[in-house]
């Protein structure tokens, strides 16, 4: 949605001594010879572990709900959308990629196919309500049909309140069976103009269409819409489905089918085995600091309360936390910094933080020390570490409860 045997060699010397049946008649010496242990040598440093121990990466998990196991699309478009034949291009590039299958086949979604585009002489509809009823006339939906809708330009759509190209530039939502034939609809708008709006098109679509196909009932019937009670704060800074997890990624979006631009979507898999999560990966060594929270601690959406994992400051007072850095492979030092998400999403300071030192590498600690400036929101703040070497970056985020 708007959208982880230390081998010590010990050396010894053995004297042998020869001995005879016979005695000798030779004196014996006046005093043995004195014989010193060779110095013990240094044990070998034992080779680094990649990646290092760190705390457990956040998991999107399901609520349920079903997944699109044979997901098919249905192009839609407005009379004189000068983009069409490149979207097009761009929907069959997709059902024939490895991007599909990195992005959704570990959540049990299949082959993708793509159906003949429908092209409308219709007003585009000005509310997500209306839209649901235009696409609800046409035919072929069902429980395994995506509509992707792609609006012109200058066609502003107003859902729940939330206006197109200011509050989100595509969003995924679905009439639910109980009120008739299931309609499974993803909406792009048209944000960009000139030569940006081919890429931010195709970019805001694949985020949509992947998380279409891996929870198409997002409001009723929930599948893979949320990261575990753990990482809540994941899911309250990005909304926690799939694409969304990656979403605050900076390098969030490649060139990954063909030549056309896509966002990376969340893999549990990935996560798990200490790897990049974004698939399909950046090139190069993954690498990331995660905060070490253990305390349970309660956090408020705003409609329920979550017990998740954090740490427990009070207004005013300071704690001091382990970051724990941690790459898949062989890496130089690289650069960590923290901000409170408040800040960081246009709200007030709520969290001050310092280093006591801002460079690592796998398998080192560094030590965050957290002052919140005023009680968060959410019943704490958003802690976000940001990794960075070069142009690449990885973000985590954590919660200090108040």
């Amino acid at each position: 949605m708007p959208s982880r045997a230390h081998c010590a060699f010990l050396v010894s010397v053995i004297l042998i001594a020869g001995c005879s049946s016979q005695a000798s008649s030779a004196p014996a010496p006046a005093s043995s010879p004195a014989f010193e242990a060779p110095p013990e040598v240094p044990a070998a440093p034992a080779p680094p572990t990649f990646p290092a121990p760190h705390p457990d990466p956040p998991r999107v998990v399901s609520s349920g709900g079903p997944v699109l196991a044979t997901p098919r699309l249905v192009p839609v478009f407005f009379e004189g959308d000068d983009l069409e034949p490149r979207i097009e291009e761009f929907l069959h590039a997709l059902a024939s990629s490895t991007y599909w299958t990195a992005t959704t086949k570990e959540y049990g979604v299949g082959a993708l196919s793509v159906a003949p585009s429908v092209v409308t002489a219709d007003a585009p509809p000005a509310t997500d309500a209306d839209l649901r009823a235009w696409l609800g006339k046409q035919p072929g939906a069902d429980a395994s049909t995506v509509f992707v809708v792609f609006y012109p330009p200058s066609a502003p759509l107003d859902v729940h309140g939330k206006k197109s190209c200011e509050a989100f530039d595509g969003y995924h939502l679905a009439r639910p069976a109980k009120a008739g034939p299931p309609v499974i609809y993803a909406v792009v708008s048209r944000c960009e103009t000139g030569s940006k709006a081919l890429d931010a098109v195709t970019a805001a679509a694949s985020h949509e269409i992947v998380e279409a196909a891996t929870d198409p009932f997002y409001e009723d019937d929930p599948a893979f819409a949320s990261a575990d009670d753990a990482h809540a704060a994941w899911t309250l800074a990005t909304v926690g489905e799939v694409s969304d997890m990656c979403a605050l990624e900076p390098q969030a979006a490649g060139r990954l089918v063909g030549d056309f631009m896509v966002q990376r979507s969340w893999s549990n898999a990935a996560a798990a085995a200490g790897h990049d999560p974004c698939v399909p990966a950046v090139p190069g060594p993954f690498f990331s600091a995660l905060p070490v929270l253990d305390e349970s601690v309660s956090l408020d959406t705003g409609s329920s309360t979550l017990a998740t994992k954090g740490v427990r400051v009070a207004v005013g007072e300071t704690r001091t936390i382990d970051i724990a850095l941690y790459s898949d492979a062989p890496t130089g030092a690289w650069q960590v910094s923290a901000r409170d998400g408040s800040a960081l999403f246009g709200g007030a300071k709520e969290l001050e933080l310092s280093f006591d030192r801002t460079t690592g590498n796998n398998g080192d600690v560094l030590h965050l020390t957290v002052r919140p400036l005023r009680a968060g929101r959410f019943g704490g703040s958003i802690l976000v570490v940001t990794s960075r070497s070069g142009p690449t970056q990885h973000v985590a985020l954590g919660f200090v409860a108040n």
